[in-house]
């Protein structure tokens, strides 16, 4: 489904992506850790059209995408989360839902209904309240509606456990789990929570980045194994466990 190979993005003197290449296929979960700085958000921006790569190529569904603005990516069927999140602080919980599938729709009742579909199938309570009103799991929780009411083949989620309690990851985990399974969406997963990322979340694969290079990939198991992966955080091999 989304083929990334050979991408590079440099800032200035300092190369954020060095070639890096990565495969998402279809109905997949695929993990996407390293330290901070190692080139994982600066990936994400390119894949979703907010930077332009300087070399290689990115295809989603078969199509070159690579240099594309955001919103013919999100049109082609790719919708992200990001780091910090940008919600809209004073519009209600449904407004800021339905702007992202207003995008997708000439009608103002179809972008209604998947709207309230995707603040149904994420648990969201109180479509009338403000952003500004809501705890981190619930601002969370808008986050991930609004990227399903793009209604994408394949979701970019940014740290999205950033902050929570590991009650409130349980429940964004098994979110993730259900967005595959049920909703047959791809799933591009960054993650420090790395607790979710190996024990709650069923992940098919997980890519290593470490200073713009990959330097592994393969299933959890093979990963927590890693020792160059290992050392790349913590200088030994039980950093996750």
């Amino acid at each position: 489904m989304l083929l990334v190979e050979n991408v590079s993005k440099n800032f200035g003197g300092v190369r954020a992506l060095n070639k890096v290449s990565v495969e998402v296929g279809k109905y997949e979960i695929v993990g996407l850790i390293g330290p901070n700085g190692s080139g994982k958000t600066t990936l994400f921006n390119v894949i979703s059209g907010v930077l332009k790569p300087d070399e290689g190529k990115i295809e989603f569904s078969g199509v070159r995408i690579d240099g594309l603005p955001p919103e013919k990516v999100s049109r082609a069927g790719i919708s992200r989360t990001f780091q910090g999140m940008r919600l809209l602080e004073n519009l209600s919980i449904f407004d800021n839902i339905l702007i992202a599938s207003l995008s997708r729709y000439r009608t103002a009742k179809e972008a209604e209904n998947v709207a309230l579909d995707a603040i149904e199938f994420v648990g969201l309570k109180g479509c009338d309240r403000t952003v500004a009103e809501l705890g981190d799991l619930e601002r969370r929780l808008v986050e991930v509606a609004r990227a399903l009411a793009a209604e994408p083949k394949l979701v970019l989620f940014d740290e999205i456990m950033a902050g929570l309690t590991e009650s409130d990851q349980n429940i964004l985990a098994e979110l993730i789990n259900r967005i595959r399974n049920e909703l047959k969406i791809s799933v591009f997963w960054i993650e420090h929570v790395l607790r979710a990322m190996f024990n709650l979340v069923e992940v098919d694969r997980v890519v290593v980045l470490n200073w713009g290079n990959k330097i592994a990939e393969g299933t959890p198991e093979e990963i927590l194994n890693n020792k160059e992966v290992a050392e790349a955080y913590l200088g030994e091999v039980s950093w996750v466990r």
